[in-house]
């Protein structure tokens, strides 16, 4: 029972992870219907940003709250120097985005080498629930994801520019016909789906260390979230970030370690031949 409960934990840890990935594949889907693998090298670029500031001395809070700016500058960049001219054809988006994947590979790799990175750890102690074992770190990277994705929800149902946001993902003309900027609407998902990354690498750089090949992995964990909650859908990406994580570590546990990432993608096709659009339907995430 300890070993289930401890693997319990672990799950929601890394279901946590993918959910914030997810979510700003799934944001910038349910409005562009762009999919954007290059959003895996935004990962990657945050956990180098708070990699590099925690060298330099800088507490690993300010990092973070570093990397999510990094993460989101780089995004709308994405989006202001490429994807804005490929919204009348998905598909080039999606070409373009396997370029800018190469592209800020090689950048990386040039700058910081195919090597593990590691900080130490930035908080010590562990929280004991019977004979479950939590360090602190996990139980603060689990808070920050759920915070995080809350304060979204939130802010899209409540906030002038959620609501502009949902009826742009509803009724893009209608929208646009009622005043809503939808170049600032756009932009704007970006960059919350940008610094959203950049959180989560540097979250990730935290637990395990990183490398420049990071968000390639990730990204595509982000994109079975995305097809299990249902594309668009911003709760579908949180619930099923976790369903993910847990699925891949008591399979991990129980089954075989060397089937991790099989566990997922098994997920996935269970889910999809139910509710072929997902937990969520469509772009539901946009009525969150």
């Amino acid at each position: 029972m300890q070993e289930f409960l401890q693997q319990l934990v672990n799950g929601v840890v890394s279901g946590s992870l993918y959910s914030l990935i997810a979510i700003g594949v799934t944001l910038v889907y349910g409005l562009t219907n762009l999919i954007n693998f290059a959003h895996g090298q935004v990962v990657t670029i945050g956990a180098f940003t708070a990699w590099s500031a925690t060298t330099s001395g800088v507490p690993f809070a300010l990092a973070v709250v570093i990397a999510a700016i990094v993460g989101g500058l780089v995004s709308v960049a994405m989006e202001r120097g490429g994807f804005r001219f490929t919204r009348a054809n998905p598909i080039n988006g999606f070409i373009l985005s396997l370029g800018l994947i190469f592209v800020l590979e090689g950048v990386m790799v040039e700058r910081y080498a195919d090597t593990l990175h590691r900080i130490p750890d930035p908080t010590s102690g562990v929280f004991r629930a019977g004979d479950v074992q939590i360090s602190y770190q996990r139980l603060i990277v689990v808070g920050v994801a759920l915070a995080l994705t809350g304060v979204l929800m939130s802010s899209l149902k409540y906030t002038r520019m959620g609501r502009a946001t949902r009826a742009y993902a509803e009724d893009p003309d209608t929208a646009a016909l009622m005043g809503v900027n939808t170049e600032r609407v756009i932009m704007a998902v970006f960059v919350v789906g940008g610094a959203l990354a950049g959180v989560a690498g540097s979250l990730l750089l935290s637990l395990f260390g990183v490398t420049v090949t990071l968000g390639a992995a990730f990204v595509v964990k982000a994109f079975v979230v995305s097809l299990i909650g249902g594309l668009g859908s911003v709760e579908g990406a949180l619930i099923a970030g976790i369903a993910v994580g847990l699925a891949e570590t008591l399979g991990s546990a129980y089954i075989s370690s060397s089937w991790t990432d099989f566990f997922g993608y098994v997920l996935v096709i269970m889910v999809l031949l139910v509710r072929p659009s997902g937990i969520f339907k469509g772009s539901e995430g946009a009525h969150v």
